[in-house]
């Protein structure tokens, strides 16, 4: 079933680029009539205007189709999606964090008690989120609940020389 659906995604994105590329050939070549008409309508203008939007619509559509089908059926690839989102995702909650604490900067250097303050913020923010929205609750499980994601998001900081995670994490989570 899986090879027959990647050989008819295959087959379409064959079918589409067939028709796309000779099009856009047929509309650039002009040829010069010995006559010359009283109207002059300029096809090939609308038929490249055609063939971009066409390609423009296709090639997004089937590449979801094709990364889907991937993501469906290749466990690897749908591991490295869903890594990739819950990077994404945490990031969002450590911006979060920084942004209502005092003497936080992002991508600046902080000292423990900010640091703890940050993962509260940013926890506190995930754990709402995971009450109220699937994705969020989907990236808290995914990545092992909230005392996990405290610690990744210490790991996002750029702390003091010789703190540790349980002089960060244990304030936080307490």
């Amino acid at each position: 079933m899986t090879r027959k659906l990647l050989l008819a995604a295959l087959a379409f994105a064959c079918v589409a680029v067939s028709i796309l590329v000779p099009v856009a050939a047929f509309a650039q070549v002009t040829t010069t009539p010995s006559v010359t008409p009283a109207v002059v309508i300029p096809y090939g203008e609308y038929v490249v205007a055609v063939a971009q939007l066409v390609g423009d619509i296709l090639v997004p559509l089937v590449s979801t189709v094709v990364l889907g089908l991937l993501a469906r059926f290749y466990p690897m690839v749908r591991m490295l999606v869903s890594e990739a989102l819950v990077e994404r995702i945490l990031r969002k909650w450590f911006d979060f964090g920084v942004n209502p604490t005092a003497g936080a900067v992002k991508n600046s250097t902080v000292t423990v008690p900010v640091g703890s303050e940050i993962v509260a913020n940013a926890l506190q923010r995930a754990v709402n989120r995971a009450d109220v929205n699937a994705v969020s609750k989907w990236t808290m499980d995914q990545a092992g609940g909230p005392e996990e994601v405290a610690n990744k998001l210490f790991r996002l900081h750029k702390l003091d020389a010789g703190a540790t995670a349980s002089e960060v994490v244990a304030p936080a989570l307490g």
